[in-house]
C-alpha cells in the first residue's frame, strides 16, 4: 500500500525532526527506515570524510557488510551536527511526489536542510 502525499510529508518531517532533536541513530534507524535500509552518501571518497562516496545497507545485527549502523557511527566519529531552528524549512517546502517509484516502492520526498557541521579532528566548521 502506498502512502498519501500528506502521510509521506508527515513521515519526512518526523525523520528530519529526529535529527534536529538529537535522537539516537538506533532509534532513527528503527523508527524511520525500512527493515532493509540503504544509505548512499554522495560525493567523492575522502579520507577526512570517510562516509562520502560509500553505500551502507542493512542493520548491524543482520549483516557483516558496512551497515547503516556503521554509517551513523562513522558520521558521529567524524562530525558534530549543530542544528538551528531553521535547519529544515516549513512543512509546505518539502517536495512530495507520491507517484515516483524507486526500488519497487512509491513515494519520494525532497527537502534541503542547512546546518553547521564541525570536524571533530580539526575543530573547523
Amino acid at each position: 500500500m502506498s502512502l498519501s502525499k500528506e502521510q509521506l510529508r508527515k513521515e519526512a518531517i518526523a525523520f528530519c525532526q529526529a535529527f534536529v532533536d538529537g535522537i539516537s541513530p538506533e532509534i532513527i534507524l528503527s523508527s524511520h527506515f525500512s527493515s532493509s535500509p540503504r544509505i548512499k552518501e554522495h560525493g567523492p571518497e575522502n579520507l577526512e570524510l570517510p562516509f562520502l562516496g560509500k553505500k551502507f545497507s542493512g542493520r548491524k545485527c543482520l549483516s557483516d557488510n558496512q551497515t547503516c549502523d556503521d554509517y551513523f557511527n562513522i558520521l558521529s566519529r567524524t562530525l558534530e551536527f549543530q542544528p538551528s531552528p531553521s535547519t529544515f524549512p516549513s512543512p509546505k517546502s518539502f517536495i512530495v511526489d507520491e507517484t515516483c517509484e524507486i526500488w519497487g516502492k512509491k513515494g519520494v520526498v525532497s527537502v534541503v536542510g542547512s546546518a553547521t557541521f564541525k570536524s571533530l579532528k580539526t575543530g573547523r566548521t
